[in-house]
């Protein structure tokens, strides 16, 4: 590892030290205008993630040379005319192409300014649907900032979209979040089942059924009771990433990694105390996405696993409305904790 590798990694652990200190802090003491307080940090951190992923430098997640590479595919020299077509994405790519006069590196830019707007977003969302904002900064940075809006962009600006749809949902805006749900496919393919969300009346009032579909998804998964590569072939899925799985040899088709996100969702979601009724049904439907594309999917580890955690990323909204009970404040920063060192120490996602 490079020292500016080490910079970054160290960079992070401090912010996600930070985080966890002021949410532990303002949440679990006795002190004066404790809101304004939350709000005030919420901000502060926020806005900073805003510009760190704006101009940020290029190259230090990941994915970041594989975008320049798609990017230079669609636009040769300066130009999109004779390059190659757009086939998916549409949205996120004619975003991005309009700077195409510029640079590579600054339609990278470009591309890393999208995300910034895309966090942007996210914090507003999170600032009028959440009580306690900075609980939920803390659990968005490791579910979603550092995985999507840092990494895999495009998945990123999707999540976007369908956390504005579920917005409009809980606001009960039904139009604007069916439009934004069934239209989200076109920012990433990976949002194709954000539609399903729409099932969230299911869960009112259901907490055992709610439950029990979960266990049952798993119980499918662990048993080897999912689609085989001819059934994903037959409903349609691309082909080319059936033979993904050669390079996951002896993965587990669920990793234990996974289990504290889908517990703490559990949990949150059938507390009563948090957030309200339709924020709960909402996320509750959106869990129940996950794993059930967890268990369609069960075959292809790399696919499953992050449709799991795009799907899982409207449990911040929880997160942020856990009331002042100790047990789930802590459990909250616990989580993220858990997944951030998981991403840092195991998944080498992005600082180093």
């Amino acid at each position: 590892m490079e020292l500016s590798e080490h910079i970054w990694s160290a960079a992070g652990f401090v912010l996600m030290f930070l985080l966890g200190f002021f949410a532990l802090f303002i949440n679990l003491c006795a002190i004066n205008y404790k809101l304004k307080l939350d709000r005030g940090c919420f901000w502060f951190f926020g806005i900073a993630l805003v510009i760190f992923a704006a101009f940020r430098p290029i190259g230090l997640a990941r994915d970041d040379f594989g975008y320049a590479e798609l990017l230079n595919e669609l636009c040769p020299n300066e130009t999109c005319f004779g390059g190659k077509p757009i086939q998916r994405d549409f949205i996120w790519y004619h975003l991005v192409i309009w700077s195409a006069h510029l640079s590579l590196e600054g339609m990278l830019r470009v591309s890393m300014m999208l995300s910034a707007f895309g966090v942007a977003v996210k914090l507003i969302l999170i600032d009028k649907l959440c009580q306690q904002r900075l609980l939920a900064l803390v659990l968005f940075v490791p579910l979603c900032y550092i995985q999507y809006d840092l990494t895999q962009m495009r998945a990123g600006f999707a999540i976007t979209w369908m956390l504005l749809g579920v917005f409009f949902l809980v606001r009960s805006k039904m139009t604007l979040a069916t439009g934004l749900l069934f239209t989200n496919a076109a920012v990433h393919l990976q949002a194709v089942f954000s539609p399903m969300l729409l099932i969230y009346k299911v869960f009112r009032g259901r907490c055992i059924g709610f439950v029990f579909s979960i266990l049952f998804f798993l119980l499918l998964i662990y048993s080897g009771l999912y689609p085989d590569g001819l059934l994903l072939k037959r409903l349609g899925f691309n082909s080319e990433y059936i033979p993904y799985t050669a390079d996951f040899t002896g993965v587990s088709v669920f990793p234990l990694g996974y289990w504290p996100i889908l517990l703490y969702g559990i949990f949150v979601c059938n507390t009563h105390s948090v957030g309200n009724q339709k924020l709960r049904e909402v996320v509750s439907a959106s869990l129940f996405v996950a794993i059930a594309l967890a268990w369609l999917f069960a075959l292809l580890p790399a696919m499953q696993t992050r449709l799991f955690e795009f799907y899982a990323v409207p449990l911040v909204f929880l997160a942020g409305n856990v009331g002042d009970s100790r047990v789930k404040i802590t459990l909250t920063c616990l989580l993220a904790l858990t997944l951030y060192l998981r991403l840092e120490l195991f998944n080498d996602w992005v600082l180093g």
